[in-house]
């Protein structure tokens, strides 16, 4: 088993300022699968989008998903691998509730890892 510190996993840049919370399990097996959902706490007023970058040790890998906040918003999810950056947007004016997760990433613990991995 590897413990694992989501303290890296991703940086969060939003308008205003604004910051992603990120939850998972703070342990994980090798190959294993855990989901790690960011969650927008306190969105100012006006916001219609995020975008936030990922980083991941060599090995890992991670797919993401849209969560509850940015479906109810008819928001639509894009990651470019290549860059390591997501986003969320739609062709609407809907605002995101506070305290709704935005996007799930599932990440995969490589077989070979040993020993704690911050991510």
């Amino acid at each position: 088993m590897i413990r694992v510190c989501f303290c890296l996993l991703f940086s969060a840049l939003l308008a205003f300022g604004q910051t992603l919370t990120l939850t998972g399990p703070a342990t994980a097996r090798q190959g294993q699968t855990i989901a790690v959902n960011l969650t927008l706490a306190s969105p100012p007023a006006s916001l219609v989008a995020t975008q936030w970058t990922i980083t991941l040790p060599q090995g890992y890998t991670a797919t993401a998903t849209a969560g509850a906040a940015s479906i109810t918003a008819a928001k639509d999810l894009y990651c470019n691998p290549t860059w390591d950056l997501c986003l969320t947007v739609g062709i609407n004016a809907n605002l995101y509730a506070a305290g709704g997760i935005v996007a799930v990433h599932q990440v995969t613990i490589p077989q070979a890892e040993i020993g704690r991995a911050h991510v």
